[in-house]
């Protein structure tokens, strides 16, 4: 399963003139191997980047797992800013289902290039996790 999320260029952001980075609900089963993949707005390269994924229990919270350039992140389209990152079963099998942070249940995502000197949230949001059908 693919879910597509857009992303906006990061120029605006490092330059301290653009919007705050997009927050995005994402709804997925818990225990499922999935890939999520981001795309910029505005094609831009992303060659050699440092990119991180982590998801925490809350905000400031306890980190889940994390997913970094090689070991879970595949930067897909350089040239176009597209990656992709991958989820496996394991990493969300022994998590909390939730229903929302609202509820106070829920866990917190975050897509951020890590490079030194340019570490930026590239886009962020709620994670929910529902309960798979069967086991």
């Amino acid at each position: 399963m693919q879910l597509h999320c857009a992303y906006p260029s990061v120029l605006p952001f490092v330059m301290g003139v653009g919007d705050m980075p997009p927050e995005q609900l994402i709804r997925i089963i818990r225990a499922q191997d999935l890939a999520l993949v981001f795309t910029m707005d505005r094609p831009r390269s992303i060659a050699g980047w440092a990119v991180s994924f982590t998801v925490a229990i809350k905000l400031a919270g306890a980190v889940q797992f994390t997913k970094t350039v090689g070991s879970g992140i595949t930067l897909t389209d350089t040239g176009r800013g597209i990656l992709t990152v991958s989820i496996a079963k394991a990493n969300t099998s022994s998590l909390t289902v939730t229903t929302g942070l609202a509820t106070g249940e829920g866990y917190v995502w975050e897509l951020c290039r890590t490079d030194a000197d340019n570490r930026i949230v590239l886009a962020r949001g709620e994670l929910i996790l529902e309960r798979e059908v069967t086991a």
